[in-house]
């Protein structure tokens, strides 16, 4: 509060009725955001019999591009919807699904990738969309 009458004049600060703080999200608080996003866009997949993978690349990728400490987790939204939701509608506007049951969402570092997985083609490396609680 200090602060702010630091910076306000006498006049506007009086008109402010509470000042809230926010700290800036760790690591894990953008990962649990980053779970409860991808867990509705899942639950909307599991109308069209599809369940989602995160490849622990494209988690990284999403937990460092998804997070700015000026506006939040907001940019988390927007990159959902950009790179894995617009991918999903078109992968499955091409009607390349076949019998695929999943889709895998990978990252090459630069930018995020999303395909059909053969059912009986999971890779090893890929990890199921469960989350665990975060514990504070």
């Amino acid at each position: 509060m200090e602060e702010l009458k630091k910076l306000m004049p006498p006049e506007l600060l009086n008109r402010i009725d509470d000042v809230v703080v926010f700290s800036a999200l760790t690591r894990e608080e953008v990962n649990a955001i980053l779970d409860i996003q991808m867990r509705e866009l899942e639950d909307r997949l599991m109308e069209q019999q599809l369940s989602i993978v995160l490849k622990p690349k494209a988690r990284e990728f999403m937990v460092e591009n998804g997070y700015e400490p000026t506006m939040g987790a907001r940019p988390m939204r927007r990159l959902i919807q950009r790179d894995i939701e617009d991918g999903i509608a078109n992968l499955l506007l091409s009607g390349k699904r076949g019998n695929a049951t999943q889709i895998i969402v990978n990252s090459d570092g630069e930018s995020l990738s999303v395909h059909f997985n053969k059912p009986r083609k999971i890779a090893s490396d890929v990890q199921p969309l469960l989350v665990e609680k975060v514990e504070k």
